[in-house]
């Protein structure tokens, strides 16, 4: 385990330059077992899947082309982590705690993030299909470019979030609650649960597109009558 303090990446999501990368210690490989800590450290291009490991913490790490898929990382911590090229598919990182953390260009399909907690988080160009955020509250998080068809947000609590040009198709948001979500420029048909997302802000052209959906919640029976 190394330990290296860095100045701390900006509280403004998005802002992962911020973490200055020439300060970080390189390191070839990281054991996770669990209850580790890992501080102030470079880690790339290395195979991680399939690890199992409770309650480990990274703080001020920047991840690039490792693979966590199918990882099992219950409790995890991440704070001031910048992660490129990751793959964790079908990963289990239930009850993880995220504070200022930017992953960009990775691949997060099926990834269960379950009862988390998200704050200042940036997703950018990442694959979010069919992740599970089911129960978790997400808090000052952005989303850009990011694929979330069928991504599962039931019963999640999500405030001061951003969907930019995202594809969130067949996305649920069954029982959710959302304060100032911002869902403009992004693709919400055959979006579920749209009965729950009072909160949510749409351009006219997806209220088009949600309609139909509002009509069918609410028990509107839509007819064209004839002649």
């Amino acid at each position: 385990m190394v330990r290296k303090r860095t100045r701390q990446v900006s509280e403004v999501s998005g802002n992962a330059e911020s973490l200055l990368l020439d300060e970080l210690t390189p390191v070839s490989t990281v054991e996770l077992k669990p209850g580790i800590e890992v501080d102030g450290v470079l880690f790339e291009d290395a195979d991680l899947s399939g690890v199992e490991a409770a309650s480990v913490r990274l703080a001020e790490v920047a991840l690039r082309g490792v693979d966590l898929s199918g990882t099992e990382l219950l409790g995890l911590r991440l704070g001031d982590v910048l992660a490129t090229a990751v793959t964790a598919a079908n990963g289990s990182w239930r009850h993880v705690h995220m504070s200022r953390v930017t992953f960009d260009s990775s691949t997060l399909v099926g990834l269960d993030l379950a009862e988390s907690q998200l704050g200042a988080t940036t997703f950018s160009e990442c694959k979010l299909d069919l992740a599970n955020l089911r129960m978790s509250t997400i808090e000052n998080v952005v989303f850009l470019g990011c694929s979330l068809r069928e991504t599962d947000f039931h019963g999640a609590k999500l405030r001061s979030v951003r969907f930019a040009k995202c594809d969130l198709q067949e996305a649920d948001f069954s029982q959710a609650t959302l304060e100032m979500v911002d869902l403009r420029t992004s693709a919400v048909a055959n979006i579920r649960g749209v009965g729950s997302m009072r909160g949510a802000i749409v351009d006219g052209s997806q209220l088009i597109d949600l309609a139909p959906l509002l009509a069918t919640d609410l028990g509107i029976l839509v007819e064209n009558t004839e002649g």
